[in-house]
């Protein structure tokens, strides 16, 4: 039982890392197309 709830509490760390890495990708991207975007109009 134990080692269930080890287990569970892992899958959960493994997910919002992961939901992290996510939310991190999208910001670089949007920082990214916003840069973009600005030395484009120049």
């Amino acid at each position: 039982m134990k080692r269930a709830l080890s287990l569970r509490t892992v899958a959960k760390g493994a997910g919002a890392v992961v939901l992290g890495l996510i939310a991190l990708d999208l910001i670089a991207t949007v920082a990214t197309l916003a840069i973009g975007a600005q030395w484009l109009r120049r």
